[in-house]
Parts: structure tokens; C-alpha cells; sequence
């Protein structure tokens, strides 16, 4: 499966703010349109139908991440 598509929910803790740069220019380096989000966003949203990955920070995103799975989305959590 080749990923062309993020969506990167993080909350508005400070050092995961300072992580967003980081991982979107990571991903725009490699090729993949990164868009970053807040995590309390993500019910709001719901689950975007374009993404090929959906990645969290903290363990504190379980629920999305089982949200992803059922949905057979492809999630990464940091």
C-alpha cells in the first residue's frame, strides 16, 4: 500500500506542538501530504475517507485508534 495521505492528530500540549513541524516536513519529504489536526478534532471529523494513514500521539488515543481500526484504516501511534 503506498501512503500518500495523513492525517496527524495531536493535542495542544506544548511539546506535541513542537512535534507537528517535525512530522509534517517529515512526510512532505517523503512524498506524503501531511495534514495536521487536533486531536479533540477527530470525533468532529470523523474518519477521513482520503487518508491512507491516520496517526495519533500518546496512548491516551485508544478510542480513535480502535475507532481506525474497525474501519480498516491503517493507524500509527506515536
Amino acid at each position: 500500500m503506498t501512503i500518500r495521505k495523513v492525517f496527524l492528530y495531536l493535542s495542544t500540549k506544548r511539546r506535541e506542538q513542537g512535534m507537528r513541524e517535525a512530522l509534517v516536513q517529515g512526510f512532505h519529504k517523503h512524498g506524503i501530504h501531511a495534514v495536521a489536526r487536533l486531536r479533540s478534532d477527530f470525533w468532529s471529523d470523523g474518519i477521513q475517507a482520503d487518508a491512507d494513514l491516520v496517526a495519533f500521539v500518546g496512548v491516551k488515543s485508544r478510542k480513535m485508534w480502535n475507532a481506525c481500526l474497525e474501519q480498516g484504516k491503517k493507524t500509527m501511534i506515536i
